[in-house]
């Protein structure tokens, strides 16, 4: 594996996801698969953000013709970290500590 440093990251994600994006393809030597993975992870980060968002938005608790309900951006927030979380673990990505901490995976 080359670092990928000319990969441009995806254009529907979030300039914050994009800074990520950059950072771990000029710091760590990412395959293809990687770079999918990445992918995913980054989106699954902007759609826990944009749940949270809604959540400050418009509460955890949403008041329907049926009385009250949790809100789904509830759920949702969790959901997209721990899948965002998961994906980073994957990759062994930890863009705090470096690109030197980064382990050696099974290919």
């Amino acid at each position: 594996m080359s670092k990928k440093t000319g990969v441009k990251p995806p254009e529907h994600l979030s300039v914050e996801s994009k800074g990520i994006w950059s950072d771990a393809v000029s710091q760590y030597e990412l395959s293809s698969a990687d770079l999918a993975l990445l992918r995913v992870a980054l989106e699954n980060r902007d759609l826990g953000n944009a749940a949270r968002q809604d959540l400050r938005k418009r509460g955890n608790v949403l008041e329907t013709p049926q009385g009250f309900k949790t809100n789904p951006s509830l759920i949702a927030a969790k959901s997209h970290d721990g899948l965002f979380l998961s994906a980073m673990r994957q990759l062994g990505l930890d863009l705090a500590d470096g690109p030197e901490e980064r382990p050696e995976r099974d290919a």
